[in-house]
Order: structure tokens, then sequence, then C-alpha cells
């Protein structure tokens, strides 16, 4: 197991959050999947953590923030436009050919002379921003798409709840973000 992942996981566990290492990606790389439930209403968030084999970066990746109905992809993407442009760290996008699901991505890098413990720290935060950021911005490109009366998202519930998540990663208090 890499250092950084080994460190991750040590701050995860001393947090009290559970995890699944799910082993090396096809690349060499290493993954660590994070579920985190919101309210009782709401649908699990899927948050990946993919360490890098040269130790120089991780990629943090937040799974079907937001399912998009059939017909309303160019919506999507001007709504996924918007939230690039006010969130300066988190991209939305869809990944690969999938058209009908947005992931938020972060990347964090690492620089050589790191300890272990700080890069993990670093990914922590990283993850600490992307749940605000989502607690935010899934509601607004939920209403986007759908409106309040035609709400097709099987996610409906998506975000709530998230901030109580970031907190609880936050040892200094809530995650702090804004638009840049």
């Amino acid at each position: 197991m890499f250092r950084t992942t080994q460190a991750f996981i040590d701050r995860l566990e001393s947090d009290g959050l559970k995890y699944k290492l799910l082993g090396k990606t096809h690349g060499g790389d290493e993954a660590v999947s994070l579920v985190f439930d919101g309210d009782e209403d709401a649908a699990e968030l899927h948050l990946l953590c993919i360490f890098a084999q040269n130790g120089g970066s991780a990629a943090l990746r937040i799974l079907r923030a937001v399912q998009v109905a059939e017909g309303r992809h160019l919506d999507a993407l001007i709504a996924l436009q918007d939230c690039n442009a006010r969130y300066r760290f988190v991209k939305f996008c869809f990944p690969g050919e999938d058209e009908r699901s947005v992931q938020m991505e972060m990347d964090v890098l690492f620089l050589p002379e790191m300890r272990p413990e700080l890069c993990a720290d670093l990914c922590v935060k990283g993850m600490q921003l992307m749940l605000s950021i989502c607690a935010e911005a899934v509601p607004e490109l939920r209403q986007l798409l759908y409106g309040d009366d035609d709400n097709d998202d099987p996610h409906e519930n998506f975000g709530h709840g998230l901030g109580d998540a970031a907190e609880h990663l936050d040892r200094d208090g809530p995650a702090r973000h804004g638009p840049h």
C-alpha cells in the first residue's frame, strides 16, 4: 500500500469514518471509497479518493451527484458551466460517455517533501470542501434542471445533510468556501 494511502486510511480511522479500500486501479493507482449518508430522505453520497502511484497527487471524485433526465442534457451543460464558473476548486462534469450523471472532481497535488500525514490532511480538507460545495450546488442544479413541480431526479434529496458530513470531517469547525 502507498504511504499516502495508508496515512489517509489512518486519518479516516482516527476520525471514526468508514471506508472501503478498493485496491489498485487498472493504471496502478490505489482507490479508497467513502459513503456518506444524508438525512433520512437523502440518497447516499459516494466519494472516491484515488492516490497516484507516483505519490504526487490524489483525485477526489463524487460520483452521480445529479442524474440528468432524458431531454435535459443541454440544460445540464449550461448549469454545469455556471457551477464551474462559481466554484473555483471543484469541477462539475459528465464522466466519460455517461451524459446522464453529473460527477464532481477535485485534484490534490502533493510536493515531494510532504509527509504522508500532511498529504492525508490535504485530502480530508479537499473532501470537506467538496462536501460543502455539493451541499450548496446540488440542490441548485436540481432546481435548474427540474424545478419544484417536475422533479424526475431519483436523488431528489441528495445533498441534505452533507453540510453535517463536511463539519464532521473538519476538526476546526465547518468547511468554508465560496465563489472565486
